[in-house]
């Protein structure tokens, strides 16, 4: 639901011009980097499932910057650098404890299929998301799907809890 919706919000909405919108992009990727750099960290300080509640939370709090934005200013732009430290750093966290996660609980002769699975159901949620975001956009606003993304990320954190320990 996040990415389309996200690129036509910060650019026809916000008013954000590309070579901007590439720049706050570019301190995502710093972000992801470093915390590829710690996620071992996290996780062996907060247990995999511990790490994953936490950081998907943390990610919601990145993620309400987006829709709080109000305009190409310099406390837009703060907001999306901001969005762009955070989230992109927790999302890649959660992907290396998630797939840690998985792997722990997997039996060695499934992993593969297992594998395979998970990474079919997010590229199906992601379209789905897409063409929900983009039909709730059409319909409310670009802002309202932005919302709907954080409620729905606050969500899984509070699902994420339901794993045992």
């Amino acid at each position: 639901m996040l990415g389309p919706v996200y690129l036509l919000f910060v650019v026809n909405t916000l008013g954000f011009a590309a070579g901007t919108l590439g720049m706050v992009s570019a301190i995502g990727g710093i972000s992801s980097f470093f915390a590829a750099v710690k996620a071992r960290e996290v996780a062996e300080r907060l247990g995999l499932t511990g790490a994953m509640v936490l950081i998907v939370t943390f990610a919601s709090v990145g993620l309400a910057l987006i829709p709080m934005a109000q305009g190409s200013t310099a406390d837009g732009s703060a907001m999306l650098v901001a969005h762009q430290l955070i989230t992109d750093g927790a999302v890649t966290i959660f992907v290396v404890t998630s797939r840690s996660f998985f792997q722990s609980i997997t039996p060695n002769e499934v992993i593969g299929r297992v594998t395979a699975g998970l990474i079919c159901a997010n590229q199906s949620a992601a379209l789905i998301g897409a063409i929900i975001g983009g039909a709730m956009g059409a319909v409310l606003g670009l802002r309202a799907p932005l919302i709907f993304a954080v409620a729905g990320t606050l969500l899984a954190g509070l699902a994420l809890k339901a794993i045992p320990r």
